[in-house]
């Protein structure tokens, strides 16, 4: 079923919702000045973009459980950085360790194309991942003592140094009960605001990790639009949201502030509309 074609009245009116803070978040980090003490949100609040984008694209079309896999790792991005705003030391950290993720899957990639054909685009593609291991290895303190000068010409030596060189790094994601057990020190409800978001986030992450894990359960009844999962997937677009707009109040315009408040509060008006015991719904 493609729900884009064959919504109910309300179930459209969910999705207009959906579609409209959709929105607000695509203009949320485009909007951010970028500064030193910004960069690291800027790069997470593209990420939750791009994962609530995809999960509610999926979802309209019907692949709803891999709509919530997709929506853990919107959750996931969401709570690191409410971490990292609380944390803010280790915000130099995370932008270290996601360069090197980056590299390190790059060289893996590198390694590859070393055995295809020699095409001109397979070339151009090696030169830019070459040029993108130099630059990391020049603002790298161990890779500096091993390749003096950043000079490198990728023989099967060189290539195996930096191999071993990530292997010894701890560049896995940050464990997100240890993220939330900290954020939990510092502010118990999670943002604090009327949603305990604390404990919503912890039973969405284990709700959709379950999803993603493959509890069989979920794949031989694949779910429907009904009105219990247009309720969960509001609220995984409010709490998200509500999450980012504590994060950085501070740097968001009055406009996107209002618009997002106002945005939220027809949603949840929505919500009121929905009876989980009725079994139609509401004609409205």
């Amino acid at each position: 079923m493609d729900y884009t074609k064959s919504a109910t009245v309300i179930q459209t009116q969910f999705f207009i919702r959906w579609q409209n803070l959709l929105k607000i978040l695509n203009n949320i980090a485009p909007s951010i000045p970028n500064t030193a003490d910004s960069r690291v949100f800027i790069l997470l609040i593209n990420k939750i973009n791009s994962n609530c984008i995809a999960a509610i694209s999926l979802i309209l079309k019907n692949f709803i459980n891999e709509g919530f896999m997709i929506f853990r790792s919107a959750i996931e991005t969401t709570i690191y950085a409410k971490y990292l705003k609380l944390y803010p030391n280790e915000q130099k950290h995370f932008l270290e360790k996601s360069l090197a993720i980056k590299i390190k899957y790059q060289l893996g990639l590198y390694k590859d194309l070393r055995t295809f054909p020699r095409l001109r685009e397979i070339i151009e593609l090696q030169q830019n991942i070459e040029n993108n291991i130099k630059e990391f290895i020049r603002n790298n303190e161990i890779l500096n003592k091993k390749f003096p000068q950043s000079i490198i010409n990728f023989t099967d030596k060189e290539i195996q140094t930096l191999d071993n060189f990530f292997q010894k790094q701890r560049l896995g994601s940050q464990n997100v009960y240890i993220l939330l057990k900290e954020i939990q020190k510092i502010e118990p409800k999670f943002a604090n605001t009327k949603y305990n978001l604390h404990d919503v986030f912890y039973h969405f992450y284990d709700e959709n990790s379950t999803i993603l894990h493959g509890n069989l359960y979920y794949w031989n009844d694949q779910p429907t639009l009904d009105k219990y999962n247009l309720l969960i997937i509001s609220s995984h677009l409010i709490r998200i949201l509500t999450s980012i707009e504590d994060i950085i109040k501070d740097k968001l315009s009055p406009t996107i502030q209002e618009d997002l408040k106002q945005e939220i509060k027809k949603l949840i008006e929505l919500e009121s509309k929905i009876d989980l015991f009725s079994t139609s719904f509401p004609a409205c």
